[in-house]
């Protein structure tokens, strides 16, 4: 039986301090990452994974989707708030 592979999470941001460090303390605790330097990066990648989709690929397609959704409903919430003050 194979071993299960290690959960993968994306690390964006455009602080490449920030990116080593968050992807450190990750791996440490048994993540793999994705890094990318910016959000148009990262859903590039996104597009590849989910129009050509590998079995290793999958779960990070699904990781960053879900990570894009938090972010764009942040920055919605935020937008909102600002339009409402």
């Amino acid at each position: 039986m194979s071993e299960a592979s290690p959960p993968r999470v994306a690390v964006v941001d455009d602080d490449p301090t920030m990116r080593r460090l968050v992807t450190s303390i990750l791996g440490g605790r048994g993540w793999r990452s994705s890094v990318f330097a910016d959000a148009p990066s990262a859903l590039e990648q996104l597009v590849r994974d989910m129009t050509h989709p590998t079995p290793e690929r999958r779960p990070s397609a699904l990781a960053v989707a879900q990570s894009l959704a938090r972010v764009l409903r942040d920055q919605g919430d935020r937008d909102h708030k600002e339009e409402t003050s």
